[in-house]
């Protein structure tokens, strides 16, 4: 922001359990008609996502007056086309993958994570060490899985009846500070396109039960995100087990904007850095 202070604009859409800003960031005019919502990481363990969107948002930035897209200048689709970007929607979850509980700053908070792996550890469901258990976190700092607290299919997904590392979707959709975030910046952009990252698995989801002419849409965009990447679009035929509840399916099932999850990478998630120039490319 301190380099292109004329081109983007950061601000804080709140504060995480654990006192960590949710940033967010918008690339273009804020005036412009149409926007666009991208967010990442918020699945604690797939935080390359956030190395992605922070080099495309960078990469924009650089070219905004040189670059071309179909032999459109960037900075004439940025006049018309905003991205709302959350490179990180989940911080604290983040920094425990990251940095175990050294990572949070709250005593009860790290008292409360251990105190799920005791849980878990000792009805069987992880097997893991605690400090792979905190690797492979994937919930925010109340032990909500962010991806599942969302108001599309969230009264039919089981998951995890309590809190921990990922599977546990909350009291009620929106119940947590993070998830709110996201839900109150859609309604109140009502945007174009959203578009969620997560790892791993070079996959498009999109097909949330869409139908008529917004699917055709859904599937036109997804296509074209797929011709770019070379990840394979799903169906539901194709993978009926896919959880519901996510972010991704509230968007298109609910407010009726297209929407796709991108999965990137192949290695399971966190992901190797070793993984990341072909994930750029």
């Amino acid at each position: 922001a301190g380099e292109y202070p004329d081109r983007l604009s950061v601000s804080s859409l709140g504060t995480t359990e654990d006192g960590r800003e949710l940033f967010l960031a918008v690339l273009g005019s804020p005036d412009a008609s149409n926007a666009i919502v991208v967010q990442a990481a918020i699945h604690a363990r797939e935080y390359m996502t956030t190395l992605l969107t922070m080099k495309q948002l960078e990469y924009y930035l650089y070219y905004y007056d040189t670059g071309y897209y179909n032999g459109i200048p960037y900075s004439d689709i940025f006049e018309h086309t905003a991205v709302y970007l959350i490179p990180m929607l989940n911080p604290d979850g983040v920094a425990i993958s990251q940095k175990g509980l050294e990572g949070i700053q709250s005593e009860t908070i790290r008292e409360e994570i251990v105190s799920w792996y005791e849980r878990d550890y000792q009805n069987g469901t992880t097997s893991y060490s605690l400090s792979d258990y905190l690797k492979y976190f994937k919930s925010n700092a109340n032990g909500v899985d962010l991806n599942r607290n969302f108001d599309m299919g969230w009264d039919e997904f089981t998951g995890s009846s309590a809190p921990g590392s990922d599977r546990y979707k909350g009291t009620a959709p929106g119940s947590e500070k993070e998830s709110a975030a996201l839900i109150d910046l859609t309604n109140s952009l009502n945007p174009r396109a959203a578009i969620s990252y997560h790892a791993t698995g070079s996959i498009l989801y999109w097909d949330y039960g869409q139908t008529g002419e917004f699917r055709g849409e859904c599937e036109s965009l997804t296509a074209l995100i797929s011709g770019l990447t070379g990840y394979q679009m799903t169906y539901r035929s194709d993978d009926a087990g896919v959880d519901a509840a996510g972010y991704s399916d509230w968007a298109a099932g609910v407010k009726e904007i297209p929407a796709v999850t991108i999965e990137i990478g192949t290695g399971r998630a966190p992901l190797s850095i070793e993984e990341f120039a072909d994930i750029w490319s």
